[in-house]
């Protein structure tokens, strides 16, 4: 009885690892076709496009296309007011592509050469080498963000020090007329932190 409860065990777990396998199969299919999908609206959208025409290749990112670039351009060429996102970061490299897009689109006011305008200035020189040109906003610009606390408390410090990295402010709001509630505790300080959505502006302070 022992033998063949064994043999039992060991054929429901070979069932098991072809059931994964094809499970595996099948989404490798699909994301194949999910790529296949995409290069062919790239080619509807771009279909004069040559490897010539194209951005250099950004650290982790694969080379922009004719379409890719001119949302680029559009997102860079209007001045912002106000940005709005939520729940944005959730890997490292969010939290250290975020802060380098935020300074581009919330640029100094005031000229300065201290390093938290490099980013911005990085982008600019980019943009002017392939002829895209970058807004200067009538106002400065904010952003207001929802973000989950507690989340992800190793991310979330690599987030607010870059942030600062690049000159940007951010701090908790509340709806006019309400209270803050009590602050959270400093991250990695507890075993099991209470999650809290909070709304926070992240704006660049304006130098005289």
């Amino acid at each position: 009885p022992e033998q063949l409860q064994r043999l039992q065990v060991q054929h429901q777990e070979q069932q098991q690892q072809q059931q994964q396998q094809q499970l595996l199969q099948h989404e490798q299919q699909k994301g194949q076709q999910r790529q296949q999908q995409r290069q062919q609206q790239l080619k509807q959208y771009s279909p004069q496009a040559t490897p010539s025409q194209q951005l250099p290749d950004p650290p982790g990112c694969s080379l922009m296309t004719a379409a890719e670039r001119a949302d680029m351009h559009k997102l860079l060429s209007t001045p912002w007011d106000i940005i709005v996102g939520s729940d944005l970061v959730y890997n490292t490299a969010g939290a250290c592509a975020l802060p380098k897009l935020l300074a581009a689109l919330m640029p100094p006011q005031h000229t300065s050469k201290s390093s938290s305008s490099d980013s911005h200035g990085e982008i600019q020189q980019q943009c002017a080498q392939h002829h895209i040109a970058a807004a200067a906003p009538a106002c400065q610009p904010t952003m207001y963000y929802a973000h989950t606390k507690h989340r992800y408390d190793a991310i979330d410090i690599e987030l607010f020090k870059q942030l600062e990295g690049q000159g940007l402010v951010m701090e908790e709001v509340v709806e006019h007329g309400q209270e803050l509630p009590p602050p959270s505790p400093p991250p990695l300080t507890t075993l099991y932190p209470e999650h809290r959505c909070a709304m926070f502006r992240i704006s660049r302070p304006v130098r005289p």
